[in-house]
């Protein structure tokens, strides 16, 4: 298993997450994605296809493109149908799912929704065909979940490339294969280094909550970056609350309060030496 350079885990002021490294990243755009490849040519197509699924993830995050869904859906009134990109329906159909077994407190929309609204779980049905139907006003806001998502899937078109060797990352979510990623907490008043979370090793890892001012940082593992960005939003709300800890144990996944330096406390058991080592 190779060493990629790390990855810093800092408060910007809009909430995500960046990124330093003595390494240009291989592809230019949203996503950062460092990979090696058996030869230049496997390197070359691997970077092709990935730059391919790229794009077509746009549909959900670029909102200046005419056929981005989330821009449709917040267009759309009560009783509209709409045909979802393939993309959109796999985010807000865990969106619902979440938002079912989070008591509510999982919400896709911008403010969480207005006051008195139905819940996410009762603003929108999904039918079969890629449809949905929408039964409240949509003011959605998927950001950081459509982000992971994209991860997922360039994560995918790289295994059928057969690239060994890959990191892919987006705003506060990254997934690995083949190579280890050392990810620290800053401070967001000095930018000095909190914390030395530990080194990701396999799988993929969501931090939530890296505010000024706000909770305390949890820090999620799980197999999908998808899973990981939406679990790291229901725990910053809630870490103790019956309602998360079912989640994580149903979406298999691990999850940390992070205090501080040596100071992280866990929800779940934690992950094992092979997906993460804590620092």
């Amino acid at each position: 298993m190779s060493s990629s350079p790390s990855i810093v885990v800092v408060p910007s002021p809009d909430g995500f997450l960046r990124r330093t490294s003595r390494a240009r990243p291989a592809c230019e755009s949203w996503i950062q994605l460092e990979l090696d490849a058996r030869s230049e040519t496997g390197r070359g197509r691997a970077l092709a296809a990935a730059r391919v699924e790229i794009a077509r993830c746009e549909s959900i995050r670029d909102e200046n493109r005419p056929d981005n869904d989330v821009v449709r859906l917040r267009a759309a009134k009560p009783g509209d149908t709409l045909v979802l990109d393939p993309r959109t329906g796999v985010v807000l159909r865990l969106a619902l799912a979440l938002a079912r077994g989070s008591a509510g407190r999982f919400d896709l929309r911008r403010g969480g929704g207005t006051p008195g609204a139905p819940t996410l779980a009762h603003a929108y049905r999904l039918l079969t065909g890629r449809r949905l139907r929408v039964l409240a006003p949509l003011d959605l806001e998927p950001g950081d979940l459509a982000a992971a998502h994209a991860l997922d899937r360039v994560h995918a078109v790289l295994g059928r490339c057969g690239a060994p060797d890959y990191a892919v990352r987006a705003g506060d979510v990254v997934r690995v294969r083949g190579r280890t990623e050392r990810l620290f907490l800053h401070s967001p008043d000095t930018g000095a280094i909190r914390a030395d979370l530990g080194e990701l090793r396999s799988g993929a890892a969501a931090i939530g909550g890296v505010k000024k001012g706000g909770p305390a940082p949890v820090l999620v593992f799980a197999a999908r970056a998808l899973d990981a960005a939406a679990l790291a939003r229901i725990a910053v709300l809630a870490p103790d609350a019956p309602e998360t800890l079912a989640l994580l144990a149903r979406r298999r996944a691990r999850a940390a309060v992070v205090a501080g330096p040596g100071r992280a406390r866990w929800l779940t058991e934690p992950p094992p030496p092979e997906v993460f080592a804590p620092a």
